[in-house]
């Protein structure tokens, strides 16, 4: 949604622009691009080192904004909801079952938890909300791995699939004591209960614009990111993504969103695609704030604005 409107705004002050943006998934926009039949792809999923390896002509990969992945649940009764980092990683492992053990409730004092059982609700399609969500549990608990179907829930018992923000929507509506995880655009909209997430800090934190934007912020000024080592060198390689940032001030569970130009161009199209980025840069933040996306902060947007000139 976010780069539709992008795209769309866009046209609409470039008159004698032809723009054709086909959304799909991110795995099929890459596919298009790792094969040359785009000028530009967009994913929520950075490219790996391999397929950056059958690129011939150069890539340029720059974050354009970012997004949150709120956990959402239904628990009659509870209205706030803290979920400690080392009880949503036991959680995920299944080894926590059920919503009164007595940490959960240590961490809720005063909630009336009810005796049921925790149901994982988990992505059966691709989605950036399970790799982010995967990312976050392996760097709190490094038992933890994303499963061979991609489930950032270890196996066992207490699981159910769904098919896209919705389907995990429709299943929280329909089952008392489950959790899952959905995209923050989509949780607002859906207005279901979201829980506090205890970040590395020891603070929980609500899914919120200004969280996830701290996140981002306190990776950029830590050691989280590496330096630049792609094409357009002056941008850090965001590809690992923000897995456990430091502020406490931080929601934890951040990704980004991508923009992916080769760094050979015919020159007509690559000012075309520089002009694309600067405008996604400024008044296209605005935008992604609007729209329930994250903003970048501005220390990474200048970066990015400088790695764009690497399109050429």
């Amino acid at each position: 949604p976010l780069y539709a409107q992008w795209f769309q705004d866009y046209a609409v002050t470039h008159p004698g622009l032809a723009l054709d943006y086909l959304p799909k998934s991110g795995a099929a926009a890459m596919q298009d691009f790792v094969g040359g039949m785009v000028d530009f792809a967009a994913s929520d999923q950075a490219l790996t080192d391999a397929e950056l390896a059958q690129i011939k002509r150069g890539l340029v990969l720059l974050a354009m904004a970012a997004g949150a992945v709120a956990l959402a649940y239904k628990l009659p009764g509870i209205s706030t909801l803290r979920l400690p980092r080392d009880v949503l990683a036991d959680i995920a492992l299944g080894t926590l079952s059920r919503w009164n053990d007595p940490r959960i409730a240590a961490a809720n004092k005063g909630a009336k938890l009810p005796d049921l059982p925790i149901v994982r609700v988990s992505r059966g399609d691709p989605s950036w909300t399970t790799q982010a969500l995967a990312r976050h549990l392996a760097a709190v608990s490094p038992g933890l791995r994303p499963q061979p179907d991609g489930s950032p829930w270890a196996g066992g018992e207490g699981q159910v699939a769904a098919t896209g923000d919705a389907g995990v929507i429709a299943t929280l509506g329909n089952t008392p004591g489950a959790l899952g995880y959905l995209d923050l655009r989509a949780a607002r909209q859906a207005k279901v209960q979201t829980a506090l997430v205890q970040n590395r800090a020891g603070k929980f934190v609500g899914a919120d614009a200004r969280a996830a934007s701290a996140a981002l912020a306190a990776a950029l000024a830590g050691t989280e990111i590496p330096a630049g080592n792609l094409p357009g060198g002056e941008a850090p390689d965001l590809r690992a993504g923000v897995a456990d940032p430091a502020g406490p001030g931080a929601y934890p569970i951040v990704a980004f969103t991508w923009l992916l130009l080769y760094a050979e161009q015919d020159d007509t199209k690559a000012q075309v695609l520089r002009d694309l980025v600067a405008y996604g840069l400024t008044q296209g933040q605005t935008t992604a704030d609007a729209l329930g996306y994250i903003p970048l902060p501005k220390p990474l947007i200048n970066q990015v604005r400088a790695a764009a000139q690497f399109v050429q």
